[in-house]
């Protein structure tokens, strides 16, 4: 089996780059994403991560960039879900957007 090559990094917009660029690259498998903590801040945090397509068939980056966010700050989907980039955590709304961190696409 050809394993997804994992992504490890220190701040949340470097990860989320590298990941759409596999993306983009044609590689839609589910990736180990890990977010190196700040010392005496929070601990390392790791996770699945599982590029989506939307209704259309088209790559849903905001999906992808939301689960990203949802890692980065330790609040994962009441419903296990990140379409659009909107998901709920505990309740409350949260939304993230890859667009500012889309390099040179169209």
């Amino acid at each position: 089996m050809d394993i997804a090559t994992p992504i490890t990094g220190t701040r949340y917009d470097t990860v989320l780059r590298q990941a759409l660029a596999y993306v983009r690259a044609g590689d839609y498998r589910a990736r180990r994403i890990t977010l190196k903590g700040a010392r005496g801040v929070f601990a390392d945090r790791t996770a699945i991560i599982t590029p989506h397509r939307d209704s259309s068939g088209a790559f849903d980056a905001d999906d992808l960039a939301a689960q990203l966010y949802a890692l980065a700050h330790g609040i994962p989907s009441d419903t296990a879900t990140y379409t659009d980039g909107y998901f709920t955590s505990g309740g409350q709304l949260h939304a993230a957007r890859a667009e500012g961190y889309e390099v040179d696409w169209p």
